[in-house]
């Protein structure tokens, strides 16, 4: 059994961004406090999310150093030119599963570690599922990582999907549980019970909305429970301490972050879910690195503001760069405000 860190994950959280030397810093406490594998990055979100990964893989932070990306092939090739291992998602509208595989039969042509990604596994059907997960496991991925990713579920059916697919396919299987309903960590002990190899964690469990299962609790429950894993406590909480110290200086409110009725619960970061509307009907945002031309078109359009594609995609670069810079997410009251200030 082995914690799979998404960085990533946790620097997609609402209401917070961070800076670049931050990011490095986040993942250079996480591996000296024990974790070898994490998903550090989404490089076609931003070409400070590819400088970051460059430097953690040339640094060597993580033994085991993954990059995520949509199952594009220019994805694939920035992720590849990171030097990082390559995680990728499947669509959460599957319209050409042919061209797909064919995809990820590039991917797992560079002769990396390949993880794919099944996601909201809660509305899709068992057979549909492990005859997706099959088809990942011909193709030779390595993981398979199912992900909840609206936290729907709960343990017991946790176990059932995990079990079911574990005992269906080779590749290892990973479990991403979402904690919009408070049952992530619940979900991933279930999970670990039926076989899961690998379980994603962030520190404090933040990430997109309230987050998905708290790192040092995993880490606790497996080695209560003989697991061996070679975590540092002492070092890990020097990461917590860091990581909240950044997100009081930051002014973010931790009761936000609470399942059900915390406000993150409701907002966005990902540029895929404002593009997956009929998956993620909430049409709150945060604004940061991982925005995306739907997003914020949508805000513009609220506000009954026409733009055309050329300066959208100007606007929103735009927007990244800044939020990188000063380590600043955005509202979309300050999104109208940069747009009069920058464009009009």
């Amino acid at each position: 059994m082995i914690i799979d860190d998404t960085l990533r994950e946790g620097l997609q959280s609402p209401n917070v961004a961070f800076k670049f030397e931050e990011k490095i810093h986040l993942a250079k406490l996480i591996s000296d406090a024990g974790i070898e594998r994490a998903i550090v990055s989404h490089p076609s979100a931003h070409r400070s999310e590819f400088e970051a990964t460059k430097v953690i893989v040339d640094k060597k932070v993580f033994k085991e150093t993954f990059a995520l990306g949509r199952i594009k092939k220019e994805d694939i090739d920035l992720i590849d030119n990171t030097g990082a291992n390559i995680s990728l998602y499947l669509p959460f509208k599957i319209e050409d599963i042919d061209e797909i595989l064919d995809l990820i039969r590039y991917a797992k042509s560079k002769n990396k570690l390949l993880d794919v990604a099944i996601v909201n596994i809660s509305n899709l059907q068992e057979e549909e599922l492990i005859k997706l997960a099959k088809k990942l496991n011909g193709i030779g991925v390595d993981s398979i990582q199912l992900a909840d990713s609206l936290g729907e579920l709960n343990p017991k059916k946790s176990y059932e999907i995990v079990k079911k697919v574990k005992q269906s396919v080779e590749s290892k299987i990973s479990v991403h549980f979402h904690n919009d309903y408070g049952l992530s960590v619940a979900n991933s002990v279930s999970a670990i019970y039926a076989g899961a190899d690998f379980v994603g964690c962030t520190l404090m469990g933040i990430g997109e909305r309230n987050g998905i299962a708290d790192l040092a609790t995993i880490a606790h429950f497996l080695i209560n429970s003989s697991y061996k894993l070679n975590i540092d406590f002492s070092k890990l909480k020097k990461a917590y301490d860091y990581l909240i110290e950044l997100l009081k200086r930051k002014g973010w409110n931790f009761y936000d972050n609470i399942p059900i009725f915390g406000e993150n619960t409701q907002i966005h970061t990902a540029g895929t879910h404002a593009y997956f509307s009929n998956v993620f009907k909430n049409k709150n945002y945060s604004i940061n690195v991982y925005t995306g031309k739907t997003m914020i078109k949508e805000i513009l359009e609220k506000n009954n503001i026409a733009i055309e594609e050329e300066k959208l995609e100007y606007f929103v670069n735009k927007i990244k760069d800044h939020s990188v810079e000063i380590g600043k997410a955005f509202n979309e009251k300050e999104v109208i405000e940069l747009y009069k200030e920058w464009l009009e």
